[in-house]
């Protein structure tokens, strides 16, 4: 077996030497066409041509067909992960697959709460995923870290970050690259932690902002050159916005850059920085036009020694060759390009450099769409198939290999088996199964790491029947683990707590499934949700409710208070709270269906949202707290009325109780800030339209201005003792 630079060496260098051979091998053997073509005159270079070699491994990906591009592959422990999604479309949530080659199949490890995976980051040694577009609420951006147990850990804690473009680790510190709603821009477009991002603060210069500082308020990317980091967002040969931060020893710093960083594009579009590395001291990067989504026209690979200096467009053999990634291998850069011969006809080449200047074609295949990223692992090539949304094509997330064997020169002292003759495997032919990894299941339990306590449920690990114990307190013997859920079908109201100190600092987010309703009495109202509960006199409610048959079993979305006994409290009387703007109250959920309820308290502030299976926000309000007339502390729940209902994959965090003086808390909160903000209807002051579910949030608010029903629920009895009367 060779090694990777030493095969491809032969492959390049053995030119003359193959060219004498084929004659000799072609009387031996039965040589396919890709080692005999355009071999007539032996001073032109040989053009392997290794179609008929490449293996088919299969489509791991069950999303609609655009969303299976493979955006990007990272190699790491032996395995080949793979990018895809679609956040202009949203697509989520979006499945980690792997492909591990020791044991040819794919495996799906984790799930991200994302609308796509787009890439993947190798920091320090550990593999990290940036969250481009957060199903949940917008207030917090997302990252993922595979931790050294090989699991998946999600953080939901970059403030403002609608997207999350690119993730860097320089000088002890992670550093993210966002796109922010308008009110925070030029302030939160480049962020920083040093708690491996528990918390995250601007690391954007403090000078006198502009309107934007970035096109769009966006950063795309982070990169390094010269010992500096450095974050960029759309650049354009045109004068608007032409910045880019600079972080070094010294702080942060605004840069202006000229068009000498993009010689000869195309000064109408704008591009983004993407597939940065470093390599002999330069910065090697993929510049691509911002239009049409997955659009690869116009694709160019630049190289860079310096902001303040000229980038170099780098160019191929085969002139009209568009590139798509590139990756490093032993001093040794790889680009991969294609060429389009005609609609769903392509021919995809590798070239290999040393010095950026001479390139060498190591193979090219054919295939029916281009091949948008690739791999090397033990010297075999592994491509991932893409397309642009103007030309979707089914083979779009085909997964195929080129093994080393197929572009390494045969030695003369060895065997030289003979190539399989015919046309390429399809995608049914070889294709691993999809398995699902069956890692050891292990019982959640509540961590506790300075003061804040957090817990991540979806309820394996207990025995089945269990009560949730020692993690849940219930004070009904109706709840019960099965399957992976939470259930229960007390006709009463009942709770089941999170074994945590009581906090005015608590996230509790819920999936939830009401299978049916019962109609124990035609006068009561059915609900379930969760809560913020203190004691059965006091907690905050976020429920799906149901009215009583005899009002015509309108189902609606609630927040709702009891205080001191008295239910309602949050709009009666002197209790009353002020609010904000909600909507989606004419939203009606469905029995049957998967809703995520989230419910955050922050001491002075209370927020409750509500999401479809497809994370779609259906339902918010918010309420701000005032001390003596609402509640501001209690533990995470869960509770349930006149309801079968599931409970599944709970993620509750809550921080040791601040002091709350005149209404404003003396320790600083959870995070920075944990309530939605509306979005704005205008993300920048260009017509983008990225996010197709900012329009429809618009709509929902503004059509959220009806008055919340006002019936009346009868008072409920729970296990755990007489609950006061519960009203509409």
């Amino acid at each position: 077996m060779y090694m990777l630079k030493k095969s491809l060496i032969k492959a390049t260098k053995a030119t003359a030497v193959l060219v004498s051979m084929i004659m000799f091998l072609s009387f031996v053997f039965p040589i396919s066409a890709s080692y005999a073509a355009e071999t007539q005159k032996s001073s032109d270079p040989v053009i392997l041509d290794v179609t008929q070699e490449v293996v088919a491994l299969g489509n791991p990906f069950t999303k609609a067909t655009f969303a299976n591009n493979v955006w990007d592959m990272q190699t790491y422990n032996g395995r080949i992960y793979f990018g895809h999604g679609d956040y202009d479309k949203n697509a989520g949530p979006i499945p980690v697959i792997y492909y591990d080659p020791a044991n040819n199949k794919f495996v799906t490890q984790y799930t991200v709460n994302d609308e796509s995976i787009e890439k993947f980051k190798v920091l320090n040694g550990e593999l990290y995923i940036p969250g481009i577009d957060s199903r949940a609420a917008w207030s917090y951006g997302n990252f993922y870290h595979l931790n050294t147990s090989d699991t998946w850990e999600a953080f939901s804690t970059i403030p403002g970050g609608v997207h999350v473009f690119d993730i860097a680790y320089y000088d002890g510190k992670l550093y993210a690259a966002t796109g922010v709603e308008t009110a925070n821009m030029g302030i939160l477009d480049l962020q920083v932690s040093a708690d491996n991002g528990r918390t995250w603060s601007s690391a954007m210069p403090q000078v006198n902002k502009p309107t934007q500082f970035f096109l769009s308020n966006r950063c795309y990317s982070l990169f390094e050159i010269n010992g500096n980091l450095y974050g960029a967002g759309r650049l354009s040969g045109q004068t608007t916005y032409q910045r880019v931060v600079e972080i070094d020893a010294t702080g942060s710093h605004a840069l202006n850059y000229t068009s000498d960083l993009l010689p000869g594009i195309d000064k109408s579009v704008q591009y983004t920085m993407n597939r940065t590395v470093n390599f002999n001291n330069q910065l090697v990067y993929l510049l691509e036009p911002y239009k049409n989504y997955g659009n690869v026209t116009g694709n160019a690979l630049y190289t860079l020694t310096s902001v303040a200096g000229t980038g170099q467009r780098l160019s191929f053999p085969q002139t009209d060759a568009t590139p798509t990634d590139s990756l490093i291998r032993d001093q040794v850069l790889y680009a991969l390009t294609f060429i389009k011969n005609a609609q769903g006809a392509y021919t995809n080449i590798v070239y290999q450099s040393e010095d950026l200047s001479n390139w060498n074609e190591m193979f090219r295949f054919d295939s029916a769409t281009f091949a948008r990223s690739f791999e090397e692992l033990n010297g075999d090539f592994y491509f991932g198939l893409g397309s642009s949304s103007d030309a979707v094509s089914t083979a779009t997330g085909n997964i195929l290999k080129v093994a080393k064997e197929s572009f390494s020169a045969p030695s003369l002292v060895e065997e030289v088996q003979p190539p399989i003759l015919g046309t390429p495997p399809s995608a049914e032919i070889n294709q691993p199964p999809v398995e699902e990894e069956q890692p050891a299941v292990e019982l959640a339990k509540i961590e506790e790491n300075n003061g804040v306590y957090s817990l991540k449920d979806n309820f394996t690990g207990y025995a089945e029947g269990s009560n949730g114990a020692p993690n849940w307190q219930t004070g009904a013997a109706s709840w019960k683990i099965r399957n992976g859920y939470f259930e229960n079908n007390l006709s009463t109201t009942s709770f089941a707590t999170v074994n945590t100190p009581i906090s005015n600092h608590v996230v509790v987010e819920s999936e939830i499934i009401i299978e049916e309703t019962t109609v124990a009495d035609a006068t009561q109202y059915k609900s379930a949700g969760i809560a913020i509960h203190s004691d059965l006199k006091n907690y905050w409610r976020l429920a799906l409710t149901e009215e009583p048959d005899s009002l015509g079993t309108k189902r609606y979305i609630e927040l709702k208070e009891m205080f001191n006994g008295v239910w309602g409290a949050d709009f009666t009387g002197n209790t009353k709270l002020k609010s904000s703007e909600s909507f989606g109250s004419g939203f009606s959920w469905e029995t049957g269906k998967s809703y995520t309820l989230k419910l955050t308290l922050t001491g002075n502030n209370i927020l409750g949202a509500v999401y479809d299976d497809a994370g779609t926000l259906k339902w918010q309000k918010e309420y701000v707290l005032e001390i003596g007339k609402s509640l501001q502390s209690g533990k995470a729940a869960l509770t349930s009325k006149l309801t079968t209902v599931k409970f599944g994959n709970v993620n509750a965090i809550v921080k040791q109780m601040a002091e709350i003086v005149k209404g404003k808390e003396v320790s600083e909160p959870l995070v920075e800030k944990a309530l939605v903000e509306k979005a704005d209807e205008d993300f920048s002051t260009e017509a983008d339209n990225e996010e197709e579910g900012a329009d429809q949030q618009d709509e929902n608010q503004a059509a959220a201005k009806e008055a919340v029903s006002a019936e009346s629920e009868e008072a409920s009895t729970s296990d755990m003792g007489q609950a006061p009367e519960e009203t509409n």
